[in-house]
């Protein structure tokens, strides 16, 4: 089981001396036993966990990937997350003397279904906790504009569903491997057919689709992480960090080095 706490395993005091703020964040990857955590009066702060894989059990309910739950300050916290296969779970705690209008504004509340945006929000969640982790000089900067980012999407409208809507969130799951032909049968459509019909609907095929999905998440975690350039290559999907580098200076015209040095 991997486990970050971004500001460390003590409790965080909520602040309320400034707007917002990111108390805590981190996340729990391939937890091995049942996790369970009981606040009978919560806490002072807001607490949004977002499941990328794996299933959350509270009241009753369960939430699988994609699923987004929020607890409100004083609210009863009880919940589990369970040990699946691969299973993955983001969590972020916050506070601020604006954050009750900020959540009202938004309607900041009970559950969400954000499958369709999983990557966007994982990468999020990712780049608050590595502000900590790594000390950034304006980690506390950067992780409230993570939050900001994370609570639009969270909030807003889901997209209409279209034929390929589908197909698009797999191409974008960086985390999985892409198999246009696996895709294409999923549709019970040719390889060739599918093709036509994704660059219709896209205006690019599967595989550039999917190529612009990694250079964008490459961007964002040399801008926002002090990853190294072998774990945002393995992050966006290519094993070999050499070809990786190639594919990024080809299409973004400067290398990941120079891109990060200069952001």
């Amino acid at each position: 089981m991997r486990v970050v706490f971004a500001r460390g395993k003590t409790t965080t005091v909520p602040d309320f001396s400034v707007p917002l703020s990111v108390n805590n964040c981190g996340y729990y990857r391939d937890v091995t036993e049942d996790l369970r955590v009981f606040r009978s009066h919560g806490r002072k702060d807001f607490l949004i966990i977002f499941v990328r894989r794996g299933e959350l059990e509270c009241d009753g309910k369960n939430y699988g990937d994609g699923k987004v739950k929020v607890f409100l300050p004083d609210e009863k916290q009880d919940f589990v997350y369970k040990a699946v296969p691969r299973c993955c779970y983001y969590w972020m705690h916050f506070s601020g003397n604006a954050a009750d209008d900020f959540a009202e504004k938004h309607s900041l509340k009970g559950s969400y279904d954000k499958s369709d945006d999983a990557s966007e929000l994982e990468a999020l969640f990712i780049s608050a906790a590595e502000a900590f982790v790594n000390n950034l000089g304006e980690k506390e900067l950067y992780a409230v504009g993570a939050l900001l980012s994370v609570v639009a999407l969270i909030t807003s409208p889901s997209e209409v569903r279209t034929p390929f809507r589908r197909a698009t969130e797999q191409i974008k799951d960086l985390s999985q491997p892409l198999s246009v032909a696996s895709l294409a049968a999923s549709f019970n459509l040719s390889v060739a057919h599918f093709i036509r019909a994704f660059k219709r609907y896209t205006g690019m095929t599967p595989l550039s689709y999917r190529q612009k999905c990694q250079l964008e998440q490459a961007k964002s975690l040399l801008s926002g992480s002090d990853l190294g350039i072998g774990a945002i290559s393995q992050a966006c999907g290519y094993n070999d960090p050499l070809y990786f580098s190639r594919i990024f200076k080809k299409h973004v015209g400067v290398s990941p080095k120079y891109f990060r040095e200069t952001r």
